[in-house]
């Protein structure tokens, strides 16, 4: 395999990953605003699913060979789905609407985190932009859900030694 032929394996396996981790977190978000009995937890919740199955569309339009990586232009693909919710779902310890709070921030954090390292080692101007642009969103969103919790639990849900753990996405190589 030449070179090109690497890089271009290598990017479609970081857009795939993004992809799958975006679609993914959006079924997160709407399964936890379908069981929520917090009328604006439900909001911020069906909010940051929306967020994240736009940054899926992004995705797609940004890298238009992802959907033939996928095999489809669905919303996801078995092998992504189950690999991304094997990933996530063991570490998510979801029993209060705090857990999912707290859950839900350190999904985002890893989010920032990956983005942040996509960003550092893209080959490509394009996509260094849309992986920091990607980034300052998951910041974005890990505010919201600060703000949720101190007005629905009370304090700092940065303060939560749980929650200064983030969830790691998957590697970009992997």
């Amino acid at each position: 395999m030449g070179a090109e032929e690497e890089r271009a394996g290598s990017a479609l396996r970081a857009f795939r990953t993004a992809f799958g981790l975006e679609a993914s977190l959006a079924w997160i978000y709407r399964a936890a605003a379908d069981v929520t009995r917090d009328r604006e937890a439900e909001e911020v919740l069906r909010t940051l699913a929306r967020a994240e199955e736009a940054h899926a569309r992004r995705l797609v339009r940004a890298y238009p060979g992802l959907a033939d990586g996928l095999g489809s232009d669905a919303e996801l693909d078995s092998w992504s789905e189950s690999r991304v919710r094997a990933a996530f779902i063991p570490e998510l310890k979801v029993t209060s609407p705090a857990d999912l709070l707290v859950a839900a921030y350190r999904i985002e954090i890893g989010g920032l985190e990956f983005y942040q390292r996509w960003a550092e080692e893209a080959d490509e101007q394009a996509t260094r932009v849309l992986a920091t642009d990607l980034a300052q969103q998951e910041v974005a969103h890990a505010q919201r859900l600060e703000r949720l919790y101190r007005d629905t639990v009370g304090g700092f849900i940065g303060s939560l030694e749980e929650a200064t753990q983030p969830l790691r996405w998957p590697e970009l190589g992997e």
